[in-house]
């Protein structure tokens, strides 16, 4: 599944034989610059782990989980072809390896995806496209919409160039819409506002540059609005693994993802009264340390 024939990857099933019966399947992706190599879920040892790879080789060495246009890596043919979700493809194809896999014993009804930076974005967009094939995402650091266009909204916006066109072109993809909108978990909430979503939880930093903050209360106020089951957490941490005031609390919900099934109904709850208000994007702007949900 990509834009070339004849395309190797990588990925890593883990599978504990100490355990029976059918088991928790984890979706495990990796950040920028890592790869299929990532370790069991060390505290629920039971559960298969799917740790796939996306590493292209070529600038900008991934495809944040997406895919790319099928002309990549020649720029200048970009607006004669289609971006595709080469990357979408092949992972949920792995996935549905690891679930029809008589050896793997693999549950169905409880499949989960987690990340960081990266990986943080893979597990929300997943999530959020595919609501009936997994019941819970934990991200750590994600990026929730690659259109923002305002200052210090990504680091690199020239890897999005060089992926799928720029923002102001925003080329039609393999699924009918601009990448930029595919790329946005607001849009992509907002598209189909009836569907339910599986419950994420995510943590971000309002001084991190690297996926940047201002996309976040915007992303927020669409999620909520939609009564989606969501918890927001956020610091004035910069770009880095979860630590300081919400490090004990995103664990317990990473740990708690065990506990939801696909199908299973969740209260969604919006404009709670103790609700702290992430601001306007402006990094100083609002409660500096705060959650929803």
């Amino acid at each position: 599944m990509w834009n070339r024939p004849s395309r190797p990857f990588n990925l890593r099933v883990i599978r504990n034989d100490s355990f029976s019966g059918l088991r928790p399947v984890l979706l495990k992706l990796h950040a920028r610059g890592g790869n299929y190599q990532l370790l069991p879920d060390l505290l629920h040892p039971e559960t298969v782990v799917l740790s796939p790879d996306d590493w292209i080789g070529e600038e900008p060495v991934n495809t944040f989980w997406y895919g790319m246009n099928e002309g990549f890596p020649d720029t200048a043919s970009y607006g004669q072809h289609l971006n595709v979700d080469y990357t979408v493809r092949r992972v949920m194809a792995e996935l549905d390896f690891v679930l029809t896999e008589p050896s793997f014993q693999a549950d169905a009804d409880r499949v989960y995806a987690s990340g960081s930076s990266m990986g943080g974005v893979g597990a929300v967009f997943f999530a959020y496209r595919f609501p009936d094939r997994f019941a819970a995402a934990h991200a750590i650091v994600p990026k929730f919409d690659f259109s923002c266009s305002a200052d210090e909204c990504w680091l690199e916006p020239e890897n999005g160039d060089l992926l799928w066109g720029s923002v102001a072109d925003n080329l039609p993809t393999s699924d009918g819409v601009g990448v930029y909108d595919r790329l946005n978990l607001g849009y992509l909430a907002s598209a189909e506002s009836d569907v339910d979503r599986p419950l994420i939880t995510t943590w971000n930093g309002r001084n991190d540059v690297v996926v940047g903050w201002p996309e976040k209360p915007p992303t927020y106020a669409v999620l909520t609005g939609l009564h989606q089951p969501v918890s927001f957490l956020w610091d004035e941490s910069e770009h880095g693994g979860i630590g300081g005031v919400w490090g004990t609390v995103m664990n317990q919900r990473r740990a708690e993802l065990w506990s939801y099934r696909i199908g299973q109904a969740l209260p969604a709850f919006s404009d709670l009264s103790i609700d702290d208000d992430p601001g306007s994007g402006d990094p100083v702007d609002g409660d500096l340390v705060g959650c929803i949900n």
